[in-house]
């Protein structure tokens, strides 16, 4: 065998061991979960009326997730809202999937004719 190959290999495994560690988190600071044994929650709280509404994220948006901030933006878009305001001051985690959502609710209220705005999108210390 190529002695090549095996060091291929051998990256390759640490590459992949190092891949499946790594957890992206938008606070460090706060405490580990274990993705796998912990089933991420989200909760999508929506408040105010008529033309203008804050959904308030609390809990995990990830790839599991994620979906429900595009519900409930296809709802309140969808129910006549002129402007929608983001809080994401109590989330504990958000992975990529959640931050392409949270970007791509810019583009969803912008085909419903809704202002959208993201509000105290870090925990204040």
């Amino acid at each position: 065998m190529d002695p090549r190959h095996i060091a291929d290999e051998r990256l390759r495994a640490r590459a992949a061991k190092f891949a499946r560690s790594v957890t992206v988190s938008l606070w460090p600071d706060r405490r580990r979960r274990d993705r796998a044994t912990v089933s991420a929650v989200l909760d999508v709280e929506i408040t105010g009326r008529g033309a203008h509404r804050v959904l308030v994220l609390s809990g995990q948006m990830d790839l599991d997730t994620a979906s429900q901030l595009d519900r409930a933006l296809e709802a309140v878009c969808a129910d006549g809202a002129r402007e929608v305001v983001l809080n994401l001051q109590r989330l504990d985690f958000m992975d990529t999937t959640g931050l392409g959502t949270v970007l791509a609710g810019r583009t969803l209220c912008q085909q419903h004719g809704c202002q959208y705005y993201i509000d105290r999108p870090v925990p204040h210390r």
